[in-house]
């Protein structure tokens, strides 16, 4: 089983969710390294790493139909990441995406 699918089967156990989204691995850093997210001289393998090592890259990344990165969220290492404000921010990218509108600090879906 890789780390992702233990990190996803602990969520499920741990918060009743499963999760339906897609987790990218990165496990020769390439990712990090393209994204700036790591210094290149960091090695090439996440292998061994620790969470110190690897504050850098507790990012969620929101990548648009047209593969850009529309959204980038970055976490501290004793911080979880806040999973109403992740959909809160999907509802409104995909609102605004269809309609020519903002949505306002702590908006909500159905709500003016």
């Amino acid at each position: 089983m890789t780390n992702h699918a233990k990190w996803a089967a602990d969520i499920e156990e741990t918060q009743g969710h499963k999760v339906n989204y897609p987790m990218i691995g990165d496990p020769t850093l390439e990712i990090a390294k393209l994204y700036g997210m790591l210094p290149a001289e960091t090695g090439s393998t996440s292998e061994g790493r620790t969470a110190a090592d690897n504050a850098t890259v507790r990012t969620v990344f929101v990548v648009g139909p047209d593969k850009k990165i529309k959204l980038q969220l970055s976490y501290p290492m004793s911080t979880g990441r806040n999973f109403d404000e992740i959909l809160r921010v999907l509802d409104s990218m995909q609102l605004t995406a269809k309609h020519k509108v903002s949505t306002p600090v702590n908006w909500k879906p159905g709500k003016m």
